[in-house]
């Protein structure tokens, strides 16, 4: 098959700076088809030395976790901060699409990374730049660890659930998830402009902060402080029950109940017991009130079955539950297996490793590992040629691009509006105003980068409406589509605007995914209705939907009849376990997919019960997943003129089917739970894998401290040796680094505990910003943990123009959570409020299907949209 002729052919990405974030970020779209170029320093990406390790020889080579991460790249040798390194990345730079880094910024101009800088080598460049805190702002030059972004981000100040023990520090939930969602959403933020930069031959810069990425998938628990007043914790008593994780036979399964009719079924096959009927188990709320009351017999019965039997027992009633699977049980599962998810990746001296398979099933599917990781500077000797012959053909003259616009899309229609521009007085937010100015902001700079694709959207309460938000965030046209006897689940739960009467337009989970979107009422239990969704389907560029697997189909709305009526249309369905497999019709809520992946079982503050992380992150990941896939489509589509080779010489209409599994999206923001699952062997110098609390497999010190004031705690990481001579410096005890005890990390290690001691001694007597401006000063890791109120007023977010704060007719201006980029040439963060019930119906049948006044009034008339 020709470079080009599928996915991300043809598509030359420069890596440089290593680590989780960037790394991911470029093996997501290897894995497409994408050429990456990975420039390593002369010791190599760090995570080389990070277990755990398979085979024999130097670290460097046989890490588990570089393997997963950089498979299918080319290595080159290249100190960013000599001459010579520098002439190299400028012999690669003019031939790149995309530039990943991971660059401290104050480091960016000695290392040849500065924006300004690559934009003259390459005007059509996309760089994404990932940084702890982001490029502007008070905290732009601190350091962080995972850790650190986590408490920083506000979800440590959650995890690990209801029922903690209020003398234990809040904590990190097993993996590297502040860098694994800076991975996501960056590599979704670079897709989309990308698409505009090959559409129009001007490039970007996206600034993408992990403790930002972090806060936008905490969901509604900004919302509990920014609507209610409320602020959610690990302290936080349960809203409602069951829920949580209970003791079978053989393992632990975890139960919700959200709905009441779930309760009534598993009432049911309970056989009906006597106390369930009790008036203090009448309703959720009610039960939740009575929680440890109702676990007890819950237990009693619970504990008599085999996890898998009553895994299925519920699921095949419609009850939502699941087992709590350890790592090493992941790649066994049947359903797994019949997805075809574990994939063998042979390894050069590893041999045949078990590694995570699509993180997305496609119709046409452009997605496999394109080779092994690569040894370091295995490709020194192609130098600046490792990107491929010649240009890669960006701007218009080149992409491919179909010419019934600049996008290939064609306008927006005329009541669509468009963006003010990003600005000190909007708060870097933009607001809707009028549509003359669609062709850019206003002061001359390019509209966002998705403008004029069209996005009809089925989605409901998280995934996917986090799908779609991201989608509109970038500039698309997202259409919700609604109805009245059947409203979103955030329409009608959930916090409200306090001091206002509860209302559809009002609560705030809604008002927070919803931002920038239209939204249309549409009853699609009609014919009629249905009809019109067709034709709009017709219309669009995009359909995503995210009910359980096979409503879509039961509308004629599902992929296979969409693609029959625009082959060109890309479809993304999202669901618990997938549209395929033997589980395809299980139930399955983003805080339920946590114990599928691994996560559980290694969250906690010690061996044994398996602890919640308090959102329901399966939820936001997969609808970031859906979006990566939308997309990369997207390019591809535009890249391939509307015809893709998709195998044996047959070529498709350039549309594509996106098929994501909670389940398996899960289990790639969490790869080192997976790890033991992949290697042959667990040596001797791998660590067992356990819960331990805020610690960490391999690096000390690395903990939350309490600190002076009440419930007050700081984050500490050490991950680099020359920090912790500065970490003694600072803590008045410059003797303690050559202490034999923890003079290097498995020293430290093996005396974790004493270690810890010294370090909370120390900490307890002083402020935990005075510790974090110690230490930052010092070039360690360090932070707070942060609640949602002390997000809201942090003046390094409120500097960077996170929160959306364009106001809503009903509820006025409340802070919302924003996307975590910022594009230096185009606007940024939401284009406007979430809409009302049915308000822009009339405006998108216009639009959309040229419909006129007599038209609309007659569907009105005949209950269509409703």
């Amino acid at each position: 098959m020709s470079e080009g002729a599928q996915g991300l052919g043809g598509i030359r990405i420069i890596e440089a700076g290593g680590g989780v974030a960037a790394s991911l970020a470029g093996r997501l779209l290897a894995d497409l088809g994408a050429t990456v170029v990975k420039l390593e320093p002369s010791g190599g990406d760090p995570v080389r030395q990070r277990g755990p390790f398979a085979g024999d020889g130097p670290a460097g080579e046989r890490s588990g976790l570089f393997t997963v991460l950089n498979a299918g790249k080319r290595s080159l040798v290249a100190d960013l901060h000599s001459a010579a390194g520098r002439d190299l990345l400028d012999g690669l730079v003019p031939h790149a699409d995309l530039l990943i880094h991971s660059c401290p910024p104050k480091d960016l101009a000695r290392c040849g990374l500065a924006w300004e800088r690559l934009s003259a080598l390459n005007p059509a460049l996309v760089v994404l730049a990932v940084s702890p805190f982001g490029h502007t702002g008070p905290y732009r030059d601190f350091v962080a660890a995972d850790l650190n972004l986590i408490h920083a981000g506000g979800w440590g100040w959650l995890c690990p659930g209801p029922g903690t023990d209020p003398s234990l520090p809040p904590i990190k939930p097993f993996g590297q998830h502040a860098w694994v969602q800076s991975a996501l959403h960056g590599a979704v933020a670079a897709l989309g402009a990308l698409f505009a930069a090959r559409a129009t031959g001007q490039g970007e810069h996206i600034d993408l902060s992990a403790q930002e990425a972090v806060l936008t998938v905490t969901g509604r628990n900004f919302i509990s402080t920014s609507y209610g007043g409320q602020i959610d914790g690990r302290l936080s008593p349960r809203a409602y029950a069951p829920n949580g994780f209970f003791p079978c036979r053989d393992g632990y399964l975890y139960l919700v109940c959200i709905e009441e009719e779930q309760w009534q079924r598993l009432v049911e096959l309970m056989g009906a017991p006597a106390w369930a009927s009790e008036q203090r188990f009448a309703t959720k709320d009610i039960r939740g009130q009575h929680e440890a009351e109702l676990n007890v017999h819950l237990r009693e019965w619970i504990g008599t079955w085999a996890v898998e039997e009553l895994f299925k027992a519920c699921q095949e009633r419609r009850i939502c539950a699941c087992p709590v699977y350890r790592s090493g049980q992941l790649a066994g599962q049947e359903h797994l297996k019949a997805r075809e998810f574990p994939h063998l990746l042979e390894q050069p001296g590893l041999g045949k490793l078990r590694v995570p398979g699509p993180p997305y099933r496609l119709l046409h599917s452009w997605w496999e590992p394109r080779g092994a990781a690569p040894r370091l500077g295995e490709a020194q000797a192609l130098g600046a040629r490792a990107l491929g012959n010649g240009a890669a053909g960006k701007g218009p003259a080149g992409n491919g691009a179909p010419a019934n616009g600049p996008l290939g899309h064609g306008a927006l229609g005329s009541d669509r509006a468009a963006l003010a521009p990003v600005s000190p007085a909007n708060g870097g937010q933009g607001v809707a105003r009028p549509a003359a100015t669609t062709a850019g902001n206003g002061h001359g700079n390019p509209p966002r980068p998705l403008t004029g694709v069209k996005v009809l959207d089925f989605t409901w309460v998280w995934a996917g409406p986090h799908c779609t938000r991201l989608l509109s965030d970038l500039g698309a046209d997202v259409v919700k589509v609604e109805s009245a006897a059947r409203l979103d689940l955030l329409r009608r739960g959930g916090v409200w605007a306090r001091e206002l009467e509860p209302g559809v337009n009002r609560r705030g989970t809604f008002n927070q995914l919803g931002q920038g979107k239209r939204s249309l009422q549409l009853s699609l239990i009609q014919p009629e209705g249905l009809a019109l969704a067709r034709r709009l389907a017709e219309q669009a560029d995009v359909v995503v939907s995210n009910f359980g697997t096979g409503v879509m189909e039961r509308f004629g709305l599902g992929a296979e009849a969409l693609l029959k009526l625009k082959p060109e249309l890309i479809v993304c369905a999202i669901s618990g376990f997938g549209q395929t497999g033997p589980y395809r019709h299980y139930m399955g809520y983003g805080q339920a997919a946590v114990p599928l992946s691994g996560i559980s079982a290694l969250t906690g503050y010690r061996p044994g019960e398996p602890q919640e992380v308090h959102i329901a992150y399966g939820d936001p990941v997969s609808g970031v997943f859906g979006a990566l896939g939308i997309a990369a489509a997207l390019v591809a589509r535009q890249r391939h003129g509307g015809s893709q080779e998709v195998g044996g010489g047959q070529r498709n209409g350039g549309g594509q089917f996106i098929d994501v599994s909670l389940w398996e999206a899960l289990v790639w923001t969490s790869l080192e739970a997976w790890m033991p699952a992949a290697l042959p062997e667990h040596p001797r110098d791998n660590p067992p894998l356990a819960p331990m609390g805020n610690r960490d497999p391999w690096w000390a010190p690395h903990n939350c401290y309490r600190c002076a004031g009440e419930d007050a705690w700081v984050s500490i990481a050490v991950t680099e040796e020359a920090q912790w001579p500065a970490l003694c410096a600072a803590l008045g005890q410059p003797a303690l680094a050559e202490d034999a005890r923890f003079r290097t990390a498995p020293d430290r290690k093996a005396h974790e505990d004493a270690l810890d001691a010294l370090i909370g001694a120390w900490t307890r007597g002083l402020e935990r910003w005075e510790v974090t401006r110690r230490l930052q000063a010092a070039g360690v890791g360090a932070f707070p943990s942060l609640n949602a109120q002390e997000l809201a007023d942090d003046p390094h977010l409120a500097a960077r123009g996170y929160f959306g704060l364009a106001p809503h007719p009903e509820v006025g201006v409340r802070a919302h959570l924003g996307v975590p980029w910022r594009m230096t040439r185009r606007p940024s963060g939401a284009c406007g409020p979430a809409p009302l019930l049915g308000q822009h119906t009339d405006e998108v049948l216009r639009d959309w299907l040229g419909a006129d006044a007599a038209q609309l009034a007659a569907w009105r008339a005949a209950g269509v949209l409703t």
